[in-house]
């Protein structure tokens, strides 16, 4: 075997071997949020309100979230799954009580996971609190619905000098649907939702909120906070 042949074999020998521990090393979990962070909006004072992020393992071996820190009092999170096999997610739902604050709020809670490459990773929100806008509101500004409610109604009011257009965004694990969530709000004028609790929301009192988006030159973001109590 001469010198060239024997150079070749070792180089070839030192790519395998690199080989085998670069996808030795590329086997672990990887934590992914689609959504990182959410804007309440304007939100009045002394709600609670909650928003549901979407952890999912995007690696190749479990994803164990260790613990979650929350920033402040003002915040609590429930997370119902702790190990996160590879491709699956969990749901991490946080609820802000906006008490004792005013004004432009930013809020982070942090996962600490076995991810070697994001060991921790921050989930923010943020929100106006108090600081409601003059010209489009909601009355009443919050819901209640309690066991024997049916359903209740609020108005989106516009009142500004020119028609303006609205969407409201909402997620599924809320505990209420609405019987519309787009339309069109005429100059000093005002729009009628039904909110109707879902017939198998399970005893408890829930935390739940849709957030309604005026379609300016920039959405302005409003907050409708909904406590249902279900014995």
């Amino acid at each position: 075997m001469n010198f060239r042949t024997t150079s070749l074999l070792i180089i070839a020998v030192i790519n395998i071997i690199a080989g085998a521990v670069s996808a030795e090393s590329a086997k672990h979990p990887s934590l992914t949020v689609t959504n990182d962070s959410y804007d309440f909006g304007f939100i009045p004072i002394d709600y609670r309100v909650s928003y549901t992020y979407y952890i999912k393992n995007t690696g190749s071996e479990i994803l164990n979230i260790d613990r979650i820190i929350n920033n402040c009092d003002c915040t609590s999170s429930q997370l119902f799954q702790k190990q996160i096999p590879p491709g699956d997610s969990a749901e991490l739902t946080i609820i802000f009580h906006t008490r004792n604050y005013y004004g432009r709020t930013t809020r982070t809670v942090t996962v600490h996971s076995n991810d070697p490459v994001k060991p921790e990773f921050d989930i923010s929100y943020t929100a106006e609190i108090g600081l409601l806008p003059k010209l489009y509101k909601t009355s009443p500004a919050s819901l209640i619905i309690l066991p024997a409610t049916s359903q209740k109604t609020i108005s989106l009011l516009n009142l500004s000098e020119n028609d303006i257009d609205f969407n409201i965004e909402y997620q599924d694990k809320m505990y209420f649907t609405l019987d519309k969530t787009a339309g069109r709000i005429a100059s000093r004028d005002s729009v009628l939702i039904t909110v109707s609790p879902v017939a198998d929301t399970p005893a408890g009192t829930f935390y739940n909120n849709f957030t309604i988006l005026y379609k300016e030159k920039e959405d302005i973001r409003l907050t409708v906070p909904v406590k249902i109590i279900k014995y």
